[in-house]
């Protein structure tokens, strides 16, 4: 998320799986891919579970985001960019049923880099270092090396564990589905993907609609692919009166263990949407936002 200007929704999905050549893997390897098997049955319907983070559980953790807002006036066009990437190994030290997250974790950090204020991509203090993450009162703390994590630095963590963001059950169906069927995602499940907008979004002509793709066995475990297709649609005003409209349109795509006995996967989203408004002064303004986040998770034995 940009820190300055109009927010960015986080970005967030799964997509791990095979390429259309038979035994080749997305990364390029010759093996593994033996291992999957298609369904081929168009009446089987699945309970799709996702697993939520459990005690001791360890998972290696990739995490990329590039993200730009271009806002354009009449007479002149200014861009913001962000791009991160972490690279840490995560154990689930406890948890408590009456949260949505881990009350703590380590994170042993291999990389950490996020672009400053000048779009400059820099290594963060806690790269190469374990971070602890537990729960505080009515937030969380984050220490590295028994000390606590620079203000500015906390902000992307923040983001991931104070909000309602990656809270993917909520957008689950509630009963079985087949391969290519749809439905309807409540559009309260927005926060589940966004956190708290920048605006209030149109009721009526937003929505989000969930359907199953495909789905696949993989060393015995049920492997599905989940697309969700968001439109959050603005129409309103600002306080001073002058009225807001656009649309952030995008679409989440889940390919990873569907019945809940494994994290494994990765997270993909893309999203690109403008918005048209006034700056504080009157003068109109459209800002495009746009962005890919992805994020593999890894079980380690």
């Amino acid at each position: 998320m940009l820190q300055r200007g109009i927010p960015v929704p986080i970005l967030i999905a799964v997509a791990i799986g095979c390429s259309k050549k038979p035994n080749e893997t997305p990364s390029g390897d010759s093996k593994g891919c033996s291992d999957i098997v298609e369904a081929t049955d168009p009446s089987t319907a699945y309970t799709i579970k996702l697993r939520n983070p459990a005690k001791d559980d360890k998972t290696e953790i990739v995490k990329t985001r590039t993200a730009s807002e271009t806002s354009r006036t009449a007479n002149s066009t200014q861009k913001r960019e962000e791009k991160l990437r972490f690279e840490f190994v995560e154990t689930v030290l406890d948890t408590s049923p009456d949260e949505p997250r881990p009350t703590k974790v380590s994170r042993a950090y291999k990389v950490a880099e996020q672009t400053d204020q000048n779009a400059e991509l820099k290594s963060l203090s806690y790269a190469g270092k374990t971070v602890t993450i537990e729960k505080y009162l009515m937030g969380y703390k984050y220490m590295v090396d028994g000390k606590s994590m620079p203000v500015t630095e906390q902000i992307e963590l923040n983001k991931e564990y104070t909000s309602n963001r990656e809270n993917f059950d909520v957008m689950l169906p509630k009963a079985a589905v087949k391969v290519g069927e749809e439905w309807a995602v409540d559009l309260a499940a927005i926060k589940a993907l966004s956190g708290n907008l920048p605006f209030p979004y149109h009721k009526d002509r937003s929505k989000i609609t969930g359907k199953l793709l495909r789905a696949f066995t993989k060393k015995s475990q049920q492997w599905g692919v989940i697309e969700w297709k968001i439109e959050i649609v603005f129409d309103t005003f600002a306080t001073n009166g002058s009225p807001i409209k656009g649309s952030l349109p995008s679409t989440v795509t889940v390919e990873g263990v569907i019945d809940g006995s494994s994290r494994a996967g990765k997270t993909t989203m893309t999203m690109k949407g403008t918005i048209d408004h006034r700056d504080m002064i009157g003068h109109e303004v459209g800002t495009t936002i746009e962005g890919t986040q992805e994020q593999t998770l890894t079980p380690v034995n």
